[in-house]
């Protein structure tokens, strides 16, 4: 992606908090980034087919819809979106690893695992390996 254009990241959590506090925290650190938020799968993918999403970091457990299928349904609608999934689970037969085998290439641990800003700059850091060579 050229580094003039704006990026539109989604970010997905069912915690409004989480998600919020993303949103504020990557807006900061990056001008080219343009931040959404959705409360879980099924709003997310609403916001999907209206187009102009680039990416999408989205939790594993949600009520509505988990990480996974949402993973799923994006690559089915527009599969140039890339997806980095958060996710506190790592047992060999967790979706996660079907999801990986799938084609998910980014997965980094959610906030029960680190320090939100241990996950903002693993954020940061897929956020540069993939869009701002």
């Amino acid at each position: 992606m050229e580094n003039d254009k704006k990026i539109n990241l989604l970010i997905v959590d069912d915690d409004v908090i989480t998600a919020r506090s993303l949103q504020l925290m990557i807006s900061k650190k990056y001008e080219n980034i343009n931040v959404e938020t959705a409360n879980g799968g099924f709003e997310a993918m609403r916001r999907i087919r209206q187009g102009d999403i680039d990416a999408v970091l989205t939790d594993v457990a949600m009520p509505d819809m988990n990480g996974c299928d949402l993973y799923r349904k994006i690559m089915e609608t527009n599969d140039d979106i890339h997806v980095i999934m958060m996710s506190a689970y790592y047992d060999p037969s967790h979706s996660v690893v079907k999801a990986k085998l799938e084609g998910l290439k980014d997965v980094v641990p959610s906030l029960e695992l680190i320090e939100k800003k241990d996950l903002v700059e693993q954020v940061f850091k897929k956020i540069e390996e993939h869009f701002l060579k």
